[in-house]
């Protein structure tokens, strides 16, 4: 069916009519994207909010980008918030860091940054990446390094390998203090350790003194 998407449009559609909400979303993904079916942004959205009522966490993420990129403008942006609300506190990492996304454009940067830490939590390391940046600057909470390398020590989990080189970059402003306790709240402190050696050996950005 990833060869024929005519084909699998039909194959949804019978799913879909018999109650099964993964195929009323999978088949409003291809009415918003026009493949195998001519795009229907009316159909998407009617089968989005079946799925989402009847409880299918991921068509209530769906939805809720759905209100924000692709509505007509009939639905405000509480509505979009709602749906990703929903699938954010079922457990859906994107509809999480997609809330952040959308509250740090509405300048409400404390909301924005809990809905990346909660995205964080749920192993979104875009999001990790976000909550460390935002800890390090001071943006929607007090500056607090210590916290940034934990967001960033923790996209290790996920073999991610950005945020390291950004507690390298921080490392010359920060105590070997505050490291350890970044390491510590990122259950990452062997790395913090070798992190430590590396700059005061002269290997990694600099040293670790205070500022």
């Amino acid at each position: 069916m990833d060869e024929d998407p005519s084909e699998a449009a039909v194959w949804f559609g019978r799913a879909a009519e018999s109650g099964n909400n993964e195929a009323r979303r999978s088949l409003g993904y291809l009415y918003v994207e026009g493949v195998g079916v001519d795009q229907d942004l009316a159909k998407a959205e009617a089968l989005f909010l079946l799925a989402a009522r009847e409880g299918d966490v991921i068509a209530a993420h769906n939805l809720g980008v759905f209100y924000l990129e692709e509505s007509d403008g009939s639905h405000n942006l509480a509505e979009a918030i709602r749906w990703l609300r929903t699938a954010a506190d079922a457990g859906v990492d994107e509809a999480a860091a997609k809330l952040g996304d959308v509250f740090s454009g509405m300048d409400r940067d404390e909301e924005a940054l809990h809905w990346y830490e909660r995205a964080g939590d749920l192993g979104h390391t875009g999001a990790m990446m976000a909550a460390g940046c935002w800890h390090r600057d001071g943006v929607g909470t007090e500056e607090n390094r210590a916290v940034a390398v934990k967001w960033f020590l923790r996209m290790l989990e996920f073999h991610n390998f950005e945020g390291v080189h950004e507690v390298f970059q921080l490392a010359p402003r920060m105590t070997d203090s505050e490291i350890r306790e970044g390491g510590r709240l990122a259950g990452r402190e062997a790395e913090a350790e070798k992190i430590i050696q590396m700059c005061n050996s002269g290997a990694g950005h600099g040293s670790t003194a205070g500022p």
